[in-house]
């Protein structure tokens, strides 16, 4: 179990390494990374006995905040899948380290987007893959996961 934990965070890290630098880059994500992060985490309940209302709970929760957060052009396409494989994964492993990345990304986004808005005065899009991936590092060696 603490292996295959190891190996998603792990894998995570890389994985938003190499978008961050893209989305630095070209603003564009491939998106079949994200799409192999999802199928890690769904992989990950190999290693863990949850229920199955459980996991319908979770990936019914998950879909139902992409979409609210896809409703509000909050985040790009790219940003949404990545935070769908680490909801999604966190869930798996732990709803209270899940809770912890739910505050620890609210708080660095809002700080994120008043210093975009109010300090910096930009007003077009700008790469977040890397504020994803600071939130999610954090997160992962706060919870002790790698």
């Amino acid at each position: 179990m603490i292996r295959a934990v190891l190996f998603w965070s792990s894998l995570g890290i890389i994985q938003l390494l190499i978008a961050s630098y893209k989305d630095m880059r070209t603003m564009k994500v491939d998106d079949r990374h994200n799409y192999f992060m999802t199928g890690v985490s769904v992989a990950l309940l190999t290693h863990f006995t949850r229920g199955i209302w459980y996991i319908l709970a979770l990936v019914l929760l998950n879909v139902l905040l992409m979409l609210l957060i896809h409703r509000f052009k909050a985040f790009g396409d790219g940003d949404l899948k990545a935070l769908g494989w680490i909801f999604l994964g966190l869930g798996i492993i732990s709803p209270y380290k899940l809770g912890w990345f739910v505050v620890f990304f609210s708080v660095v986004t809002i700080f994120y987007n008043l210093l975009k808005v109010k300090v910096f005065k930009v007003k077009h899009p700008t790469p977040f893959f890397p504020v994803i991936l600071i939130v999610f590092a954090f997160n992962v060696w706060f919870m002790g996961l790698l």
